[in-house]
Order: structure tokens, then sequence, then C-alpha cells
């Protein structure tokens, strides 16, 4: 009976251990790709977290080159989960790099907090243009640095963090000792009253479907208003200039109302969330190439009312 008591009690402590850890800071470890022509790589995380939400930068190092990007999450209970959606920095613009969505569990049992689990991809960037790529998939594993700590170095590293279909390369400069530097833009704030921003959703080819790599950026949304329960937001759909423009249009309503019910069918009430499809009336850039269509395509929503 005692060895139960104790073991119930080591569990409680714990959990409470896990719940109120902060992720905060930097961590840093290996990431692997599944793939037998690379091996391991390193990342350095910079990280933020207010309440669930998380954001930062994540480095990802390998012999030819670095890239920095810009990611968003949250942890719920053990469950961390991190969604690149942006390159700000990079040793090379020939590379192509998997913007990588991590889904994790963080382990506080012993030691250093570690967040463990399996990363996705798909999409890639390359020569300043993001694009559609299935990468491998692979593994993370990251430990918490201690504020005096110093990240683990390496003179080399052992793998490449890359899509599949590769270009050869002939010459990359590369700049292996770069750091990555703590932004001060990392905060994540309450959304401002008139902010528009981009979604990082995706949907099947002409169609309302919304794809399942779009759900870290759902649980994000649904996790914003219930965070805020006085926000109130407006949903834009948006297309390129391909096709009839009436369709066009109908898809762009059809995707505002998908991402609407996702939400009002998760506890949101449905007043909170005002949309409308515009098809592609308002372009963010010329409709002269499928990379610029691509960024046409889109779903954005509006703070309007605290």
């Amino acid at each position: 009976m005692k060895s139960l008591m104790a073991i119930v009690f080591l569990c409680i402590i714990n959990f409470t251990l896990a719940k109120s850890q902060s992720l905060t800071g930097m961590w840093s470890g290996e990431i692997t790709q599944e793939n037998p022509q690379y091996k391991n790589g390193t990342v350095e995380i910079t990280l933020n977290q207010v309440g669930g939400f998380l954001k930062g930068q994540i480095k990802t190092n390998h012999p030819d080159g670095f890239v920095i990007q810009k990611f968003r999450g949250m942890i719920t209970n053990y469950k961390v989960v991190m969604t690149e959606y942006e390159v700000i920095s990079e040793s090379s613009n020939i590379l192509p790099w998997c913007l990588k969505i991590l889904e994790g569990y963080l382990f506080t049992g012993s030691g250093k907090p570690v967040i463990k689990g399996k990363w996705t991809s798909h999409k890639a960037y390359q020569s300043g243009n993001y694009i559609e790529s299935d990468c491998a998939p692979g593994t993370f594993n990251v430990t918490q640095i201690a504020p005096n700590e110093q990240p683990p170095q390496k003179s080399t590293v052992a793998g490449k963090i890359l899509t599949q279909k590769q270009l050869k390369l002939n010459q990359v400069i590369t700049r292996e000792n770069e750091i990555l530097n703590p932004d001060s833009s990392i905060n994540f704030p309450k959304p401002r009253l008139g902010e528009t921003m981009t979604l990082a959703l995706q949907f099947e080819q002409s169609k309302a479907v919304i794809l399942p790599s779009s759900q870290p950026e759902l649980d994000r949304i649904l996790n914003y208003l219930k965070q805020f329960p006085t926000l109130e937001i407006e949903l834009s759909g948006h297309t390129d200039n391909q096709g009839d423009a009436i369709k066009n249009y109908k898809l762009s309503e059809e995707r505002v109302k998908t991402v609407k019910k996702y939400l009002t069918e998760r506890g949101i009430t449905s007043g909170r969330i005002t949309g409308k499809g515009h098809g592609s009336k308002m372009p963010v850039a010329l409709n002269d190439s499928e990379e610029n269509r691509k960024l046409n395509r889109r779903v954005e929503m509006k703070v309007i009312h605290e």
C-alpha cells in the first residue's frame, strides 16, 4: 500500500512540474530525417511561452549550411506543437529547406526538461520562394539550456535537413559560426485591434477541404479565441486569378465558411466570427507565376473587436 501511495505521489509531482514548466529560453539538440542519404543534424531553438502559446526561432544546421525560421505553436498538457512558417536567414539561397511541423511531448521526470517527437513537412523554401514539397519526415530531441549555459558546439555535423528533390550543388558557401540571436519580437502578445494576419492554412486544390497539415494553425486560432473571450475576428478568403471569376469567388467564400465551422463546432460563438470571400479581387502579388499565385491563395484573419 505504501509503495502504491509513493508511486501516486511521484506521478502527482511529475504532473505538477510538467504543468508549471516554463518552456521560455534556449533549447538545443538533434534532428534526423528518414532518408538513408542523410544522417543527424542539429537544431537550436529560441522559444518564448505566453500561457499555452509558443513563438520563436529555430536554427537548423548541417555541413552545407544553416537556416533560421520563425515558428509558432502551443503546448497542451504535455504535447508540444511548433510550426515553422517563415525563413528569416539562410547560409545559401540555393539549398531547399523544409518548413517543419514538429510534434512532440515534454518530459520532466529527471534532469533537464526535454521535448522529443516527430516532424513532417509539406512545404519547402528555395531561392526566395515557398514551394509545395513533401519532405521525408524525421525526429527531433531537444533539451532546455540553463540561462548561463552555452549550447553544445560541434565543429562538423553529419546530416542534412533537405527536400528529397535537392539539387546537385557544386559550391556552397557555409557560415557555420553564425549565432541564433534572440529576437525581441518573439513575444506572443494578444492580437492588436485592426491587425491582419495570413493564416498558415492549406486546402485541397480547388476545394474547401482543409488539409491535415493545417491542424496546428487551426488549433492556434481556436486557442486564441478561447484565451481572449472578448476577441472578435473577421476572416477573408482569397484566390488567384486562374479560372472562372465567379467560381473563384464561391471557392473563397466556402473556404471561409469551412474555417468558421471548425471554430464554432468547438465552442466559439458564431457571432464572434464574421467572414467574406473576395475571390481574386485583392491579390498581394502579381499573378504572373505559380509561386506568386500561391501567395494570393490565402485566408486572412483580422481582429475587429478586443
